[in-house]
């Protein structure tokens, strides 16, 4: 694109701008705001169908229980209870918007998901604020963060809130890449004061959970670069103090974190890591979404479906409108934002080069990994698809490009409606175990240990409890006895032995022995069962036909997921 066009679609200050020979929609409402507008609607739809239903699952009953039997009821307290946690120590700012929402939700469910929405809303309208200010033509940067809202590969943050820290910790990277972007083309104090904010967003996002710290370190030469032209003290007073701070979190990530190791050689490492991310965001949601979506349709509720509809409509319009930004991207602009996403792309996933702690799955809660790999994820695509339309005769380009585009959008956005339709039908059932448990188990005994049989452990890639921590939880919270103990029978994971129950959890192993203390409660027929010994043990827990799922995977509802599973993501 020449200089020309860059400034004619940008406009003076490199924030949009009219486009020549068209008239403004309204004189009140800017280009920026305009854009803003339609991609916080595109997130609101989005999420409008499930948001108000969704509960807690798994890792969140944990760290409501340590908050809730925290010895100081306060933020303070809430914080020291999770920072004992040695995954959740390393990440002071995930246990500080922990603890400040448990302060102002307690076991609310609904003041949480609101607040994941918030940050979702955040970073997506924060990338586009990113995009424009590097220049790029404002169609690509309004479609790039309305997939990247939508796209299912990471839905798990959208749906979880323990994994809600992926989007804060996204929303404040870019709002310190924005910050950096704008504090070289500002002067004075405000050249120092926009320096000073992209500084303290960099804290909150690194000292968060790290997937986004490969983008904060990349950063720093894309600043630097930028503010070539204000010689070389201004360039190197914008990005020092962010060296060092991202030199100094490092430090501490590292002293603090249980320990980064392979557990594979490193091409086979190499292989997981970005075979799996590229099955999962080129694959399922790539050349798969067709499949996917029409996974989705069978599983959406009609609110969803509906929902949909009118997301695609509202998003073939808008980009409709502003064909007339880009019609001057051409074929080859549409490949160089396809070509940039590509190491983008990688530099989402960097952060486990060399770890192997982690799960790559279309569906299940292991997909929280890749939020950041997303965003490059969704300009790969959106390039691809408008040189796709690129093809087209001149006259059909404009809807063309709108249409693939919408189309893309709105699949996703029916992905999504599926996924949450299952994560509402998880929270009934989970309820409903817990609610029978108090039933038919109004005051339990000390140390009591229920195990759940007759229930299946997830609802397609939503948990119900497939866990000793998930189940233990919401029971502890029930009675308000932090004594309590739970497993899940039909996870395939509770054996019997000799003298016990010996269950396997996530790389762990935890032993319940028989006795009056350990009790099997049936979801499907309410009846509870002491398990004195093994002989009792082994007729109570008889196996339950379950779809067959794993830990962090749930069950595979797409074709890809079993191939994703055998690479060992």
């Amino acid at each position: 694109m020449s200089a020309e066009q860059t400034t004619r679609e940008q406009g003076p200050t490199g924030t949009g701008g009219a486009v020549p020979g068209r008239a403004p929609a309204s004189p009140r409402i800017g280009p920026g705001l305009a854009d803003g507008l339609a991609l916080a609607a595109l997130v609101a739809v989005s999420l409008a169908a499930f948001l108000g239903r969704l509960g807690f699952a798994s890792d969140d009953w944990d760290f409501l229980r340590a908050m809730t039997f925290a010895p100081e009821q306060s933020v303070a307290g809430s914080f020291e209870a999770l920072d004992a946690n040695p995954n959740i120590h390393p990440r002071p700012v995930q246990a500080l918007y922990q603890a400040v929402l448990f302060a102002l939700f307690g076991d609310r469910p609904l003041g949480y998901h609101l607040a994941g929405a918030a940050l979702l809303l955040a970073a997506v309208l924060l990338l586009h604020l990113v995009l424009r200010e590097l220049g790029v033509p404002r169609l690509m940067a309004v479609a790039v963060p309305a997939l990247f809202a939508v796209f299912p590969s990471y839905a798990t943050d959208r749906l979880w809130f323990a994994a809600h820290g992926y989007l804060l910790a996204l929303a404040a990277c870019f709002l310190s890449l924005y910050a950096g972007l704008r504090a070289v083309r500002a002067t004075g104090p405000r050249r120092w004061a926009w320096a000073a904010l992209a500084l303290a967003a960099l804290l909150v996002s690194a000292l968060g959970y790290e997937i986004a710290i490969p983008f904060l370190a990349a950063g720093v030469p894309l600043v630097a670069w930028r503010a070539r032209g204000l010689g070389r003290g201004h360039a190197l007073a914008l990005v020092a103090p962010n060296v060092a701070a991202l030199a100094a979190i490092m430090a501490f990530k590292l002293a603090a974190s249980p320990g980064a190791h392979l557990s594979q050689s490193v091409p086979e490492h190499l292989a997981r890591l970005f075979g799996g991310a590229a099955l999962v965001s080129f694959g399922s949601y790539g050349a798969g979404l067709p499949l996917a979506a029409g996974w989705a349709l069978g599983v959406a509720e009609p609110a969803g479906i509906a929902l949909t509809l009118a997301a695609t409509g509202a998003a073939f319009a808008y980009l409709w409108r502003l064909h007339g930004a880009g019609e001057g991207i051409g074929r080859r602009g549409w490949l160089l934002l396809a070509a940039a996403g590509v190491p983008v792309f990688l530099l989402g996933y960097a952060v486990f080069l060399a770890t192997s702690r982690f799960i790559l799955t279309s569906t299940g809660i292991g997909n929280r990994w890749q939020a950041a790999g997303a965003v490059g994820a969704a300009m790969v695509l959106v390039g691809l698809l408008g040189w796709l339309a690129g093809l087209a005769p001149p006259r059909l380009r404009r809807g063309a490009t709108s249409g693939l585009l919408a189309v893309a959008i709105g699949a996703s956005v029916l992905v999504g409606n599926g996924l949450g339709a299952q994560w509402v039908e998880a929270r009934e059932a989970r309820d409903g175990a817990v609610a029978g448990i108090a039933k038919a188990l109004p005051s339990p005994a000390p140390d009591t240990t229920v195990i759940l049989e007759g229930v299946c452990p997830y609802v397609g890639a939503a948990i119900v409890a497939d866990s000793d921590w998930d189940l233990a939880g919401a029971l502890r919270l029930r009675y308000g006895r932090p004594d309590l103990h739970a497993d899940v029978a039909t996870t395939g994971r509770l054996s019997v032995g000799e003298s016990g129950l010996v269950g396997r959890h996530y790389g762990r192993e935890v032993r319940y022995p028989f006795g009056p203390a350990l009790l099997a409660y049936d979801g499907a027929t309410g009846e509870l069962t002491p398990l004195a010994d093994r002989a009792t043990a082994l007729a109570a827990l008889e196996p339950t036909a379950c779809p067959s799922g794993g830990e962090g995977r749930g069950v595979p509802v797409l074709p890809l997921d079993r191939r994703i599973g055998a690479l060992g993501g």
